[in-house]
């Protein structure tokens, strides 16, 4: 008997331990569910919070820079001796590494490379005056021929001092040096200085606890997909050509190519495109039916028996023309929400074609979105410059020479570039409706940064000398 209530005393102990072990189980998980809820409560609505001090953030940076960006200089600089920003693109990521690698040590055998050789050398600042805007092409072409000729000369790394770069002089902070490491900032520069399509380095500033960038991009650098929607039997074959060779330059694939074309197709029936929409003033006619008057009516009436031919006549005469007006800015509008929207199929696009820790291209990069259909001369990189003169012709030579010019001195008009490169005068007169040399279509993103939350803002605007037009504003 003792046996047995010794053994219903330890059964019993059991049942009690596994009771409270379950109970303890259920009381963690209770809490453990309790505590999940209230922190996913809280970084919610610390969320919600971050979120709105950045929208206002975003929306009180976007006022500001709509407001300045008529007073920014959007002139393209020379960079004479310094690598073309061009053909970055189609480089591999050892060739890019290489030319970076090169451009350094160019820096390094000359702490005042960029300013001292910016027009040539001693021997030639007399004759370039340090001036070029005052030059003659005829002086320039001369000097871009030497140009060429010192820059095809290699450079032995092992002549290379780091200790003759002096980390923290001027020249050093203007090519992105900071803190002592001159190198690990060295940039090809873009032909306004920062790097392509940048007009200038992002603009960073805080409101409240909200971090703010914003970033102006050149969008007559760019390769207009407008080109694509082109309904114009004047130039309806050049720009399925020039789209056509863009995206291969790219690296498109040729049944990927095929898919966007039929897509372009179907956006055209929506909204086709033509270069004379883009005049400042658009001037369209509709025929519209003339009321009659009370006399006109009766004698209609009166006059049953005319023949089936006097009555068509007759209806023809009640037909009055009549013009309407369409801003430019409005057409602009219209492109820019067609293919930032949906419709557009990106996918191929975005595709990145080299990806590295600093490097993401793709054909999305060098597509303008907003409704322009010309191409800046000056700031276009080879791929888009060759798509402009297919509307022409001899568009690889011609693209050689401007790369080979504008780096010097910009060229300032069509004009002057049909006087220097006079021997392709018949190319460039096809291609004037799609170049010019001032950009005047510019992107503006603004992005803002709180906790954890982001908000961003892309606003397409129309710029001619300081007066600015809003085209779109796109919340992302």
């Amino acid at each position: 008997m003792i046996f047995k209530a010794k053994k219903y005393n330890e059964d019993r102990s059991g049942i009690v331990m596994i009771i409270t072990i379950i109970t303890l189980v259920v009381l963690a998980a209770m809490l453990y569910t309790l505590g999940s809820r209230l922190l996913r409560k809280s970084h919610r609505d610390q969320y919600i919070i971050d979120y709105q001090n950045a929208r206002y953030a975003c929306d009180s940076g976007t006022k500001y820079a709509l407001a300045v960006i008529g007073d920014f200089n959007t002139t393209p600089i020379s960079r004479p001796n310094e690598p073309d920003f061009s053909d970055l693109f189609q480089m591999t990521q050892e060739e890019y590494d290489l030319i970076l690698e090169e451009y350094k040590i160019q820096l390094s055998l000359d702490p005042n490379f960029a300013d001292s050789n910016m027009y040539g050398s001693e021997e030639d600042s007399s004759s370039l005056m340090k001036e070029p805007e005052k030059l003659s092409f005829a002086e320039l072409l001369d000097y871009a021929e030497r140009t060429e000729e010192s820059e095809s000369n290699s450079f032995d790394a092992n002549t290379w001092d780091a200790n003759t770069w002096d980390a923290n002089s001027e020249d050093a902070n203007a090519f992105g040096a900071e803190d002592g490491n001159a190198f690990d900032n060295v940039y090809i520069r873009g032909p306004y200085g920062p790097k392509w399509p940048l007009v200038q380095e992002p603009i960073e500033f805080e409101i409240g606890t909200s971090k703010v960038v914003i970033e102006i991009e050149d969008e007559n650098a760019k390769l207009p997909v407008t080109w694509a929607l082109m309904d114009d039997e004047k130039y309806n074959r050049q720009a399925k050509v020039a789209v056509k060779s863009f995206l291969e330059w790219m690296q498109v694939g040729s049944s990927d190519i095929e898919t966007l074309e039929k897509e372009f197709e179907r956006v055209k029936e929506i909204k086709a495109f033509s270069p004379d929409m883009n005049s400042p003033v658009i001037t369209t006619t509709k025929e519209m039916p003339v009321k009659q008057s009370a006399a006109a009516q009766r004698r209609s009436r009166s006059s049953r028996r005319r023949s089936k031919q006097a009555e068509a006549v007759a209806e023809k005469t009640r037909i009055a023309t009549e013009k309407t007006e369409r801003n430019k800015v409005l057409n602009l509008t219209d492109f820019s929400k067609i293919s930032n929207s949906l419709i557009m199929y990106t996918e191929i696009l975005e595709r990145p074609a080299i990806e590295s820790l600093d490097r993401m291209e793709s054909a999305y990069k060098y597509i303008g979105l907003w409704g322009n259909h010309q191409v800046n001369i000056n700031t276009a990189p080879r791929h888009v410059l060759e798509a402009a003169f297919t509307f022409g012709g001899d568009e690889a030579a011609i693209a050689d020479e401007i790369i080979r010019l504008r780096k010097i001195k910009p060229f300032d008009s069509i004009e002057e570039l049909s006087k220097v490169l006079y021997q392709y005068n018949d190319t460039i007169d096809k291609s004037k409706p799609f170049i010019i040399t001032r950009s005047n279509v510019f992107t503006v993103r603004i992005t803002a940064y709180s906790g954890t939350s982001t908000a961003s803002v892309i606003a397409a605007v129309l710029k001619e000398e300081k007066s600015v037009q809003n085209i779109v504003v796109i919340l992302k």
